[in-house]
């Protein structure tokens, strides 16, 4: 991911929609220093930020078989 942080906008959604930390490993090869798994590095539910007391957070699910089925890609 090389995103300028000076023009990246946290992407927004509903406080009733669960987030999700996401499933990586650290690896300084990369930018940002974080392998994620498949979907989770452009996922919104990792991505948006919380805007409520009251939003749930999620467990990653522990095994994907081809795609994460609570992904929500961002545009």
């Amino acid at each position: 991911m090389t995103e300028d942080p000076a023009n990246y906008r946290t992407p927004r959604l509903p406080a009733d929609i669960a987030r999700c930390p996401g499933v990586g490993a650290e690896d300084p090869e990369l930018p940002g220093g974080i392998a994620w798994r498949e979907g989770c590095e452009r996922c919104l539910r990792r991505l948006a930020s919380i805007d409520s007391e009251h939003t749930e957070i999620m467990t990653p699910p522990a095994i994907l078989t081809f795609s994460c089925e609570w992904e929500i890609p961002s545009p």
